[in-house]
């Protein structure tokens, strides 16, 4: 999409897939990034779109991205130079050792240092510096201290959900060591909700058997693609086959432990991302983190399945997967995924906005 072309065409996408004209605007800001180049390549934005200054959006996008309409002036966010949303703030997304989303209720966690992965083909992160320093077993209770004396919590009773979003950890026993010592940690801060993980390493019956001593707890298996994964994919995550993730699925929920998944959406085609979510929706808790895949070089574009740098691929996705996932109690959260297909609306269901 050209910067001459913006508004107009996203309005007429917007009635041809009968889909909210913000929606639109937000899933083609992740797709298209911003023009503007700020932030090194990649930035957290909070953003308050003039038309609906009733709600806030934490969007993490490219930016120096040539082909965009989107661009910075000063503490506006135009859409081919016509104002779209107000911006609270721009900064590097660099990897965090911890930080809050959902009004503070749920706490994400990076103390398996993500910068230390070998990294996806396709991922942004490997490309990028991190303030994500080592913690060492003894030091995560004392940065939880801190943490508790920044925000002047008595201890952790508020946050009903902490999730470990490192997954590097290269190999199961790593992760489940890991995971114990954390929850012991957390439980003596008083945290007593739901501990999760995002993670491909952890599959076998014994290692759930080992979560289940850990619930309530969540395992949100980073399937990230479905095809190509030999070529996309770091070893550690290649290894796990699309239908060996349903049977990890499966052993999760036999033991008590919820279930998530995460994929980039743009890394396969439609079909095959659909056929796989028909089955796994029988093993699932909570709704699929389906992520539009956001380039940040040309070495990244190579990267997109057929069509993928078209917002058109993505309303049709958008369509497909609802159409599967309607049929379940599963609903997206706006806190759960920064690069969402939803935002205020779920087929003709209104989801409610930050």
């Amino acid at each position: 999409m050209s910067q001459t072309q913006g508004a107009i065409r996203l309005d007429e996408l917007a009635s041809q897939y009968r889909v909210p004209g913000l929606d639109l605007k937000l899933m083609a800001l992740n797709l298209y990034g911003i023009y503007s180049n700020t932030a090194d390549g990649r930035a957290r934005i909070e953003v308050r779109p003039v038309d609906h200054s009733e709600s806030e959006w934490h969007v993490i996008v490219p930016t120096g991205r040539d082909n965009s309409p989107y661009r910075l002036a000063g503490d506006s966010l135009l859409l081919s130079d016509t104002e779209f949303a107000k911006v609270r703030f721009v900064e590097h997304d660099d990897a965090r050792l911890g930080y809050l989303r959902d009004k503070g209720r749920v706490l994400t966690l990076n103390t398996n240092r993500r910068s230390n992965c070998t990294g996806c083909l396709f991922c942004p992160n490997t490309l990028a510096d991190a303030n994500d320093p080592r913690i060492t077993k003894s030091e995560i209770d004392e940065w939880l201290a801190a943490f508790l004396r920044e925000k002047a919590w008595a201890d952790l009773s508020s946050v009903r959900e902490i999730n470990l979003s490192t997954g590097c950890f290269g190999e199961e026993t790593r992760a489940l060591e890991h995971l114990v010592d954390l929850r012991a940690s957390l439980t003596k801060f008083g945290f007593k909700g739901r501990l999760g993980i995002l993670s491909s390493v952890i599959r076998s019956e014994g290692a759930m058997r080992t979560l289940s001593t850990l619930r309530p707890f969540a395992l949100f298996l980073t399937l990230e693609c479905i095809t190509r994964r030999d070529l996309l994919l770091k070893e550690s995550k290649a290894s796990l086959s699309p239908e060996e993730a349903i049977r990890v699925l499966s052993r999760a929920r036999r033991e008590g432990i919820d279930t998530g998944v995460m994929i980039v959406v743009g890394l396969d085609d439609i079909v095959d991302v659909t056929r796989w979510l028909k089955e796994a929706v029988l093993h699932l808790t909570d709704f699929p983190n389906l992520q539009i895949f956001q380039s940040h070089s040309p070495y990244m574009d190579f990267f997109r399945t057929k069509g993928a740098d078209n917002l058109e691929f993505f309303l049709r996705a958008r369509t497909e997967f609802e159409a599967i996932l309607s049929l379940t109690p599963l609903r997206p959260h706006n806190w759960q995924n920064y690069r969402p297909l939803w935002y205020t609306s779920f087929g003709s269901e209104k989801l409610q906005c930050p």
